[in-house]
């Protein structure tokens, strides 16, 4: 992410991915990518806290809380 690698990141994330902003919002994998690669998301630092992975059935979510500056 600091790095903008987008390919990188489209690569590693699951189809399915969505992120979540601070005041909520979920965004698609897709258009998250494509604001970092118009420059509308710049990262200089992440910080990453505390990791939870839970299991549902045949699948899991990671939920990793991040300190963020851009």
């Amino acid at each position: 992410m600091v790095g903008g690698d987008v390919g990188t990141l489209d690569q590693l994330l699951a189809k399915g991915y969505t992120a979540r902003h601070i005041t909520g919002y979920e965004q698609a994998k897709n258009e998250w990518l494509a604001q970092i690669l118009d420059g509308q998301f710049t990262y200089d630092h992440i910080e990453q806290e505390s990791l939870e992975i839970r299991v549902d059935g045949g699948s899991w979510v990671a939920t990793r809380p991040t300190s963020m500056t851009y």
